[in-house]
């Protein structure tokens, strides 16, 4: 029971460090154009019809008729937040050392934070990789780290490098295998990856990811994996205990 306690205090400490960095905060939000919004803009004009909501001092400019024409006049528009829709992949190193120290209680903080995003257009896949990936769970709104059997902490050599490229394809594929042989279906939203690792790994420098790559380094860093994330426009962290 004292273990138990050590460890669920130790996650109580990596959740509230993770929680203030950028990739493990809550969902972004995106503005879009509503009717019922309250932010106001002004932005290029889609409809001539739209024209009622520009500055009355246009209707006495010169060239006003061929602006209209051709659209070239700035309106008002209103504005209200919308959640970010996004398809994230979290792709976690299942390699037995990942089961030291606090690591179990780091990668528990880390997968916690994020699956609290789920919603019906936000979607979240969990991935366990070592020299593979051995498949991918999409995340059912209520589920816990605890419910995710697949995740054993128990395997050998890694490869980052190519599961994550592995990934890549699959998702240019719209298709991800799950752990029972079934396929996701992805749909053409906004696709990132997330790889959890304890950065014991080489990496390909030259490597170039086309979509945003994230990574989370447990007590050891890697230079290698940083940039190629940093390069991709992605986030890195090194937690440390």
């Amino acid at each position: 029971f004292a273990e138990m306690l050590d460890l669920d205090l130790d996650y109580l400490k990596y959740i509230a460090l993770l929680s203030s960095k950028k990739a493990f905060q809550g969902q972004s939000t995106i503005l879009e154009k509503s009717e019922d919004g309250k932010k106001i803009k002004y932005t290029a004009m889609e409809s001539v019809s739209e024209v009622v909501n520009s500055d009355k001092t246009n209707f006495v400019m010169p060239g006003f008729t061929r602006k209209l024409l051709e659209k070239d006049i700035y309106v008002r528009s209103r504005f209200a937040p919308k959640k970010k829709s996004q398809n994230l992949i979290i792709l976690v190193d299942n390699s037995g050392s990942m089961s030291s120290g606090y690591k179990p209680s780091m990668l528990k903080a880390a997968i916690t934070l994020k699956i609290k995003d789920v919603s019906d257009v936000n979607n979240i896949y969990i991935g366990t990789f070592i020299t593979s990936v051995f498949g991918y769970h999409k995340v059912l709104p209520g589920e816990k780290f605890e419910d995710f059997k697949f995740i054993t902490l128990s395997g050998g050599g890694t490869n980052v490098n190519g599961c994550v490229k592995y990934t890549l394809r699959l998702i240019k594929e719209r298709k991800l295998p799950s752990y029972q042989g079934e396929i996701h279906q992805l749909s053409d939203s906004h696709f990132e990856i997330l790889v959890i690792n304890d950065g014991e790994d080489d990496v390909d420098k030259s490597f170039h990811p086309d979509i945003k790559l994230h990574a989370l380094c447990l007590m050891q860093s890697n230079p290698d994996l940083k940039n190629i994330c940093i390069r991709s426009g992605g986030t890195y962290f090194n937690l440390k205990s």
